[in-house]
């Protein structure tokens, strides 16, 4: 029986507090695709006054507190150590289990600006754990990378969907790794967050198998995206991947970006 690729990150709904207010929401991890092994917060507001701002954060699973009363704005990717693998907070969970993020701007002295932020989950199946372990990359010759794209499309109303499918090459050898990226601003033009890209939700899927799900677009953004451009999984060769993106905000041609995959092969 072929083995059912890994599912790399999950994102789940954004959450979105007015300044000096108090929300939150809960989750549920996937089922039947292994065990959880990181979680991350990612805060999609980037301007200087809400980069600034006294907002918490509280990250709950199976009722314990992972995380409690952390500065939201230290999550965002502007933030000197954005790129680090710091910000994987580990953690072993069984599929299915809930969660809660809460968002807290009543504290001293209060949130002045909106905040945003989104739980992304990391799993784990025993057979990929394995394969990370003895993740190398060979030196022989060969086709090593290629990289295909999608670009968002525009829209006038929010919600959105749009997609690319392409099918990799079968006589390159198998995919030994992945990669996401985008290149997209922090800020636009007039220095507000540009919640039109962190609003959009990136999935990508291999023969109909999710491996990226509903991930903010600019968590993999190119200058100070977190950092995890390689990612080991793999993959048959003239295996069919679609990438589709989920826009909840208005793209304009200004807003437009694409969503770029690169696939490592195991030569």
């Amino acid at each position: 029986m072929k083995e059912v690729p890994v599912l790399l990150q999950q994102g789940f709904d954004l959450l979105t507090n007015a300044a000096a207010g108090f929300t939150s929401n809960d989750f549920r991890l996937s089922t039947d695709r292994g065990i959880s092994k990181y979680f991350d917060i990612y805060s999609i507001n980037n301007s200087v006054a809400a980069l600034q701002d006294n907002c918490g954060a509280t990250l709950n699973v199976g009722g314990q507190n992972l995380v409690q009363d952390t500065q939201l704005s230290y999550w965002t990717s502007s933030f000197q150590y954005g790129r680090d693998h710091k910000f994987r907070v580990r953690a072993n969970y069984s599929d299915g289990q809930t969660g809660t993020l809460t968002i807290d701007g009543t504290n001293t002295p209060v949130s002045a600006a909106e905040q945003t932020a989104q739980v992304i989950v990391y799993y784990e199946t025993p057979a990929h754990k394995m394969y990370t372990q003895n993740f190398r990359m060979p030196f022989g010759q060969g086709l090593k990378r290629r990289t295909y794209y999608h670009t968002v499309a525009q829209n006038a109303v929010g919600g959105s969907i749009s997609s690319s499918t392409f099918t990799a090459p079968r006589n390159n050898g198998s995919i030994g790794a992945v990669g996401v990226l985008t290149v997209v601003p922090l800020n636009d033009a007039a220095n507000f967050p540009n919640l039109e890209q962190s609003r959009t939700l990136v999935t990508i899927t291999v023969d109909g198998i999710e491996i990226i799900q509903n991930v903010s677009a600019t968590y993999y953004q190119a200058e100070t995206g977190r950092d995890y451009y390689i990612q080991p999984i793999q993959i048959q060769p003239g295996a069919t991947f679609n990438i589709q993106t989920t826009s909840q905000n208005n793209i304009g041609a200004a807003q437009q970006f694409q969503v770029y995959l690169t696939l490592y092969f195991d030569n």
